[in-house]
C-alpha cells in the first residue's frame, strides 16, 4: 500500500500534474512511514548479529536520519508553498462559498475552496481522490471545451454549483471566456469584480 503511494506519487510528479512542492510533501511522508517500518524490520536482525549492544544507538540514528530527510523537507515545502489564489478570488470564493457547495476551479485553488466552508473538485492533494487524473482532466475540459454537452455533462457528474474564472485560470488553460458560458439558462454570474468571475450552475 505505501510503496503504492509512493510510487504513484513520484510518476504524477515525473509528469507534473501536482505541483512540485506536494509531490515533495507526498514523498516524504510515504518515506518516513516506510522507514517506520524498515526499522521494525530491522530491529529482530540487529539483534543476531554481533552490533546488538549498539542496537539503541543504530536505532536512534536511523530515527534521526527518518526526521531529517523526510520531515524537514515537508517543513520547508510547506513554508515555501505559494497560493495561487488571488486576492479578489479568494473573496470570491469566501463570499459563495459555505453549504457543501461545490465550486470547480484550478486544482490549485482547493484548499481555499476547501477552507471557505464548500467542496472541490480536485486540490493539490488529490492523488488522494478517486480518479485523480481523469478529475484533473475533466477540469480543464470545462474550461477549454467548445462542446456545452461536453461540459454540462462534467459539471453533472461532480455536482457542481460554481465555476470561477479569473486570470489564473485564463493563462493555465489558454482562455479569454467561456464560451458555453452564454446560455442564461445553465449559467447565471453572480460574481464578478476585477478579474475574477464566478458563474452559478443551474442546470445541475
Amino acid at each position: 500500500m505505501l510503496s503504492s503511494f509512493f510510487i504513484s506519487a513520484l510518476v504524477f510528479l515525473w509528469l507534473r500534474i501536482i505541483p512540485f512542492s506536494i509531490g515533495l510533501i507526498l514523498l516524504s511522508l510515504s518515506l518516513a512511514a516506510l522507514s517506520a517500518i524498515s526499522l521494525k524490520v530491522l530491529n529482530p536482525y540487529i539483534k543476531r548479529t554481533k552490533f546488538s549492544k549498539f542496537r539503541d544507538r543504530i536505532v536512534q540514528v536511523l530515527f534521526a536520519l527518518a526526521i531529517i530527510t523526510s520531515v524537514v523537507p515537508v517543513v520547508f515545502a510547506v513554508m515555501n508553498y505559494e497560493s495561487k489564489v488571488s486576492a479578489s478570488t479568494e473573496n470570491a470564493i469566501e463570499t459563495i462559498g459555505g453549504n457543501g457547495s461545490v465550486i470547480l476551479a484550478p486544482h490549485e485553488y482547493g484548499h481555499a475552496i476547501t477552507y471557505a466552508g464548500s467542496k472541490n473538485v480536485a486540490d493539490s492533494l488529490f492523488l488522494l481522490a478517486p480518479a485523480p487524473d481523469k478529475r484533473v482532466k475533466d477540469i480543464e475540459i470545462v474550461y477549454s471545451s467548445q462542446s456545452e454537452t461536453t461540459v454540462l455533462e462534467i459539471m453533472r457528474r461532480y455536482e457542481v454549483d460554481y465555476l470561477v474564472l479569473d486570470d489564473y485560470a485564463r493563462e493555465k488553460f489558454g482562455v479569454n471566456e467561456l464560451s458555453y458560458i452564454g446560455d442564461k439558462k445553465c449559467f447565471s454570474k453572480v460574481y464578478d469584480e476585477k478579474e475574477t468571475k464566478v458563474y452559478r450552475f443551474k442546470c445541475g
